[in-house]
């Protein structure tokens, strides 16, 4: 019998995906762009309802080794601040 919660695991802070997009209404991270070199650049990949990078295909050989990892704010930063840097 499992002990895990959908908490444990891998996670990383927001700042090493190099881009996120936040819920304006919740403060919430809900996709990132992928971290691997292994990935398609362009676009961002959902979170899932844990913060948890979802599947998706990677260049090679298929897919990424970063599914599954959550991903959390940086320390010291207000998602909800709407002077925040917007890239």
């Amino acid at each position: 019998m499992s002990t895990a919660t959908p908490l444990d695991g891998p996670w990383m802070f927001a700042s090493a995906c190099g881009a996120a997009a936040v819920n304006s209404s919740t403060g919430k991270l809900t996709a990132v762009a992928c971290p691997s070199r292994l990935c398609p650049p362009a676009g961002l990949v959902p979170l899932d309802e844990y913060g948890r990078i979802s599947p998706h295909e990677g260049l090679v050989p298929g897919i990424c080794p970063f599914i599954g990892y959550r991903v959390v704010p940086d320390p010291g930063v207000n998602l909800r601040d709407p002077t925040r840097r917007r890239s």
